[in-house]
Protein backbone atom coordinates (compact mmCIF):
# COMPACT_ATOMS: atom_id res chain seq x y z
CA UNK A 1 0.00 0.00 0.00
CA UNK A 2 1.46 3.70 -0.82
CA UNK A 3 1.44 6.22 1.06
CA UNK A 4 1.25 10.10 0.36
CA UNK A 5 3.47 12.82 2.72
CA UNK A 6 1.36 16.27 2.63
CA UNK A 7 3.19 19.39 3.07
CA UNK A 8 1.78 22.55 4.89
CA UNK A 9 3.98 25.56 4.30
CA UNK A 10 5.55 27.25 7.69
CA UNK A 11 6.41 30.59 6.22
CA UNK A 12 5.63 32.21 3.00
CA UNK A 13 7.75 35.59 2.11
CA UNK A 14 6.59 37.52 -0.37
CA UNK A 15 8.42 40.92 -1.90
CA UNK A 16 6.64 43.13 -3.78
CA UNK A 17 8.57 45.98 -5.73
CA UNK A 18 5.95 48.39 -7.69
CA UNK A 19 8.39 49.20 -10.26
CA UNK A 20 7.72 45.82 -12.11
CA UNK A 21 4.09 44.95 -11.11
CA UNK A 22 2.46 46.99 -13.73
CA UNK A 23 -1.03 48.79 -13.86
CA UNK A 24 -1.24 46.92 -10.13
CA UNK A 25 -0.60 49.64 -7.21
CA UNK A 26 -1.79 47.38 -4.12
CA UNK A 27 -0.14 44.33 -2.97
CA UNK A 28 -1.53 42.01 -1.81
CA UNK A 29 -4.60 41.60 -3.05
CA UNK A 30 -7.46 42.48 -0.99
CA UNK A 31 -10.95 40.54 -1.77
CA UNK A 32 -13.46 42.81 -3.48
CA UNK A 33 -16.29 40.85 -4.10
CA UNK A 34 -16.37 37.61 -2.19
CA UNK A 35 -19.37 36.46 -3.73
CA UNK A 36 -17.18 35.99 -6.75
CA UNK A 37 -16.32 32.69 -7.38
CA UNK A 38 -12.37 32.31 -6.56
CA UNK A 39 -11.31 31.64 -10.29
CA UNK A 40 -12.69 34.94 -11.37
CA UNK A 41 -10.05 37.12 -10.28
CA UNK A 42 -11.37 40.30 -12.51
CA UNK A 43 -14.76 40.29 -10.33
CA UNK A 44 -13.67 38.96 -7.21
CA UNK A 45 -10.14 41.55 -7.02
CA UNK A 46 -11.80 44.07 -8.81
CA UNK A 47 -8.62 44.05 -11.66
CA UNK A 48 -8.56 45.06 -15.02
CA UNK A 49 -8.16 42.55 -17.85
CA UNK A 50 -4.59 44.66 -17.80
CA UNK A 51 -3.66 44.49 -14.36
CA UNK A 52 -4.72 41.00 -14.21
CA UNK A 53 -2.14 40.00 -16.81
CA UNK A 54 0.62 41.81 -15.17
CA UNK A 55 -0.40 40.38 -11.38
CA UNK A 56 0.15 36.89 -13.35
CA UNK A 57 3.14 38.03 -15.00
CA UNK A 58 4.78 39.53 -11.97
CA UNK A 59 8.00 37.10 -10.82
CA UNK A 60 10.55 38.35 -8.14
CA UNK A 61 13.15 35.07 -9.25
CA UNK A 62 13.76 37.56 -12.28
CA UNK A 63 15.61 40.19 -10.22
CA UNK A 64 16.37 38.85 -6.48
CA UNK A 65 17.93 35.19 -5.58
CA UNK A 66 16.07 34.36 -2.39
CA UNK A 67 17.70 31.49 -0.56
CA UNK A 68 18.88 30.00 2.58
CA UNK A 69 21.56 30.74 3.87
CA UNK A 70 24.42 28.27 4.90
CA UNK A 71 23.46 28.64 8.33
CA UNK A 72 19.53 28.05 7.41
CA UNK A 73 20.66 25.44 4.49
CA UNK A 74 21.51 23.52 7.86
CA UNK A 75 18.20 24.27 9.46
CA UNK A 76 16.40 22.87 6.64
CA UNK A 77 18.96 19.62 6.59
CA UNK A 78 18.08 19.20 10.78
CA UNK A 79 14.34 19.31 10.63
CA UNK A 80 13.67 18.20 6.88
CA UNK A 81 11.94 21.17 5.56
CA UNK A 82 12.24 22.67 1.97
CA UNK A 83 12.58 26.02 0.72
CA UNK A 84 10.65 26.17 -2.72
CA UNK A 85 11.39 29.48 -4.27
CA UNK A 86 8.28 31.25 -6.35
CA UNK A 87 7.20 34.15 -7.82
CA UNK A 88 6.39 36.30 -5.07
CA UNK A 89 9.50 35.27 -3.22
CA UNK A 90 9.50 31.81 -1.61
CA UNK A 91 7.73 28.89 1.05
CA UNK A 92 9.37 27.43 3.57
CA UNK A 93 7.53 23.77 3.45
CA UNK A 94 7.47 20.88 6.11
CA UNK A 95 5.47 17.29 6.56
CA UNK A 96 2.89 18.14 8.77
CA UNK A 97 3.58 14.94 10.89
CA UNK A 98 6.68 17.06 12.27
CA UNK A 99 5.54 20.43 13.75
CA UNK A 100 8.72 22.89 13.66
CA UNK A 101 10.53 23.25 17.34
CA UNK A 102 9.90 25.81 19.49
CA UNK A 103 11.82 29.73 18.68
CA UNK A 104 12.97 27.97 15.22
CA UNK A 105 14.35 30.16 13.07
CA UNK A 106 14.96 30.49 8.98
CA UNK A 107 18.10 32.62 7.90
CA UNK A 108 17.86 33.99 4.36
CA UNK A 109 20.06 35.80 2.15
CA UNK A 110 18.94 38.26 -0.30
CA UNK A 111 21.11 38.79 -4.05
CA UNK A 112 20.59 40.78 -6.69
CA UNK A 113 19.82 39.42 -10.44
CA UNK A 114 19.42 41.83 -12.30
CA UNK A 115 21.00 45.29 -11.95
CA UNK A 116 17.80 46.87 -12.54
CA UNK A 117 16.38 45.96 -9.18
CA UNK A 118 19.00 48.27 -7.83
CA UNK A 119 18.59 51.01 -10.17
CA UNK A 120 14.59 50.90 -9.52
CA UNK A 121 14.90 50.79 -5.89
CA UNK A 122 14.88 53.34 -3.48
CA UNK A 123 17.20 52.45 -0.64
CA UNK A 124 17.13 56.28 1.11
CA UNK A 125 14.17 55.44 3.24
CA UNK A 126 11.12 57.83 4.58
CA UNK A 127 12.19 61.12 4.93
CA UNK A 128 10.70 64.52 6.11
CA UNK A 129 11.83 66.09 2.53
CA UNK A 130 9.12 64.28 -0.23
CA UNK A 131 11.74 64.92 -2.70
CA UNK A 132 13.16 62.11 -5.09
CA UNK A 133 16.10 60.16 -3.22
CA UNK A 134 19.35 61.78 -3.75
CA UNK A 135 21.38 58.48 -5.62
CA UNK A 136 24.61 60.23 -4.26
CA UNK A 137 23.23 60.50 -0.53
CA UNK A 138 21.68 56.74 -1.20
CA UNK A 139 25.00 55.04 -1.90
CA UNK A 140 27.18 56.63 0.93
CA UNK A 141 24.94 55.62 3.57
CA UNK A 142 24.59 52.48 2.25
CA UNK A 143 28.01 51.79 0.51
CA UNK A 144 29.80 48.28 1.85
CA UNK A 145 26.32 47.74 4.27
CA UNK A 146 24.29 45.01 3.83
CA UNK A 147 20.41 44.97 5.14
CA UNK A 148 18.88 42.65 7.94
CA UNK A 149 15.06 42.45 8.40
CA UNK A 150 13.16 40.27 10.94
CA UNK A 151 10.22 39.52 11.93
CA UNK A 152 11.47 38.93 14.90
CA UNK A 153 12.31 40.97 18.47
CA UNK A 154 15.28 42.83 17.98
CA UNK A 155 17.01 43.62 21.82
CA UNK A 156 18.66 47.07 21.96
CA UNK A 157 16.45 49.55 20.45
CA UNK A 158 17.15 48.55 16.87
CA UNK A 159 14.85 48.37 14.39
CA UNK A 160 14.79 45.61 11.65
CA UNK A 161 11.11 45.15 11.24
CA UNK A 162 10.20 43.98 7.81
CA UNK A 163 9.28 47.50 6.30
CA UNK A 164 5.45 48.15 5.22
CA UNK A 165 3.89 49.37 1.60
CA UNK A 166 5.17 52.57 0.68
CA UNK A 167 7.87 52.82 3.15
CA UNK A 168 10.83 51.30 2.31
CA UNK A 169 13.88 49.85 3.20
CA UNK A 170 16.71 52.74 4.75
CA UNK A 171 19.62 53.15 6.15
CA UNK A 172 19.32 52.22 9.42
CA UNK A 173 18.45 48.45 8.18
CA UNK A 174 21.97 48.28 6.75
CA UNK A 175 24.83 46.96 9.02
CA UNK A 176 28.56 46.07 8.45
CA UNK A 177 28.68 42.38 7.35
CA UNK A 178 31.90 40.44 9.16
CA UNK A 179 33.58 37.66 8.65
CA UNK A 180 34.74 35.72 12.05
CA UNK A 181 38.25 37.19 12.07
CA UNK A 182 37.81 41.34 11.47
CA UNK A 183 39.39 44.67 12.39
CA UNK A 184 37.56 46.89 14.24
CA UNK A 185 38.70 50.48 14.75
CA UNK A 186 39.35 51.72 18.14
CA UNK A 187 37.72 55.05 19.09
CA UNK A 188 40.44 56.00 21.74
CA UNK A 189 43.71 54.28 23.11
CA UNK A 190 43.09 51.81 25.47
CA UNK A 191 43.07 47.95 25.77
CA UNK A 192 39.87 47.12 27.56
CA UNK A 193 36.89 43.94 26.74
CA UNK A 194 34.18 44.22 24.09
CA UNK A 195 31.12 42.38 24.59
CA UNK A 196 29.21 40.15 21.69
CA UNK A 197 25.27 40.06 22.41
CA UNK A 198 23.16 38.17 21.19
CA UNK A 199 20.22 40.80 20.03
CA UNK A 200 17.63 38.64 18.95
CA UNK A 201 17.91 36.29 22.59
CA UNK A 202 17.10 39.07 24.87
CA UNK A 203 20.79 40.78 24.28
CA UNK A 204 22.26 37.38 25.54
CA UNK A 205 26.23 37.73 26.76
CA UNK A 206 27.62 35.27 24.65
CA UNK A 207 31.30 36.15 24.83
CA UNK A 208 33.70 39.46 26.62
CA UNK A 209 36.79 39.13 24.47
CA UNK A 210 39.74 40.25 26.47
CA UNK A 211 42.72 42.65 25.08
CA UNK A 212 44.25 43.10 28.39
CA UNK A 213 47.48 41.94 26.87
CA UNK A 214 47.84 44.45 23.58
CA UNK A 215 49.32 47.38 23.34
CA UNK A 216 46.55 50.20 24.33
CA UNK A 217 47.63 52.45 22.08
CA UNK A 218 46.99 50.17 19.05
CA UNK A 219 44.63 51.79 16.42
CA UNK A 220 42.19 48.93 16.30
CA UNK A 221 41.23 45.34 17.99
CA UNK A 222 41.46 42.10 16.32
CA UNK A 223 38.68 39.81 17.01
CA UNK A 224 38.50 36.24 16.00
CA UNK A 225 34.97 34.62 16.43
CA UNK A 226 35.18 31.11 15.02
CA UNK A 227 32.56 28.75 16.58
CA UNK A 228 30.09 31.83 16.63
CA UNK A 229 26.43 30.85 14.18
CA UNK A 230 25.89 32.99 11.34
CA UNK A 231 23.30 36.05 12.46
CA UNK A 232 23.03 39.26 14.12
CA UNK A 233 25.24 40.46 17.00
CA UNK A 234 25.56 43.49 18.99
CA UNK A 235 29.25 44.62 19.90
CA UNK A 236 30.01 47.12 22.66
CA UNK A 237 33.05 48.18 24.92
CA UNK A 238 34.49 51.52 25.98
CA UNK A 239 37.12 52.19 23.14
CA UNK A 240 34.41 51.24 20.35
CA UNK A 241 31.23 52.53 18.62
CA UNK A 242 28.33 50.41 20.15
CA UNK A 243 26.76 48.88 17.21
CA UNK A 244 24.87 46.22 15.03
CA UNK A 245 26.40 43.96 12.74
CA UNK A 246 25.92 40.66 10.77
CA UNK A 247 28.69 37.82 11.62
CA UNK A 248 29.75 35.33 9.43
CA UNK A 249 28.00 36.10 6.63
CA UNK A 250 30.66 38.23 4.74
CA UNK A 251 31.70 37.46 1.07
CA UNK A 252 28.58 36.67 -0.36
CA UNK A 253 28.25 37.05 -3.80
CA UNK A 254 26.04 40.08 -4.77
CA UNK A 255 24.43 40.00 -1.72
CA UNK A 256 22.03 42.65 -0.53
CA UNK A 257 21.07 41.64 2.51
CA UNK A 258 19.68 38.90 5.07
CA UNK A 259 16.24 38.22 6.42
CA UNK A 260 15.93 35.70 9.72
CA UNK A 261 12.21 34.82 9.91
CA UNK A 262 10.25 33.04 13.07
CA UNK A 263 9.00 29.38 12.13
CA UNK A 264 6.01 29.20 11.71
CA UNK A 265 4.30 32.33 10.96
CA UNK A 266 0.82 32.50 11.22
CA UNK A 267 0.16 34.67 8.17
CA UNK A 268 2.30 35.31 4.98
CA UNK A 269 4.85 37.95 5.45
CA UNK A 270 4.73 40.71 2.81
CA UNK A 271 7.83 42.84 2.16
CA UNK A 272 7.46 45.54 0.07
CA UNK A 273 10.79 47.56 -1.34
CA UNK A 274 10.06 51.11 -2.51
CA UNK A 275 9.83 52.11 -6.04
CA UNK A 276 12.88 54.90 -6.74
CA UNK A 277 11.22 58.07 -8.27
CA UNK A 278 12.57 60.00 -11.01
Amino acid sequence: MGFQIIYDALVTLRCWQPAFLGGVTTVPLTVADATAPETDFLTRYNLTPRELNDYLNYDIRQFLDIRPTERGEATLKRYGWRWLPGTQGGSLVASTALPPPADSRLQLAVSIRDFRFREKTDFDGPDANPAPADPDQETEQIRGLVFFLTDQAVAGGGDFSIPAAGVGLDETRFLPSYSRSFSLDKDSDGNEPIEVRDPMRADLLLKTLDFSQTEPDQPSYFLELPQLPTGLYRLSGTRITDHYCLIGLAGTPGVLGFIELGVPAASPIDLHFKEKQP
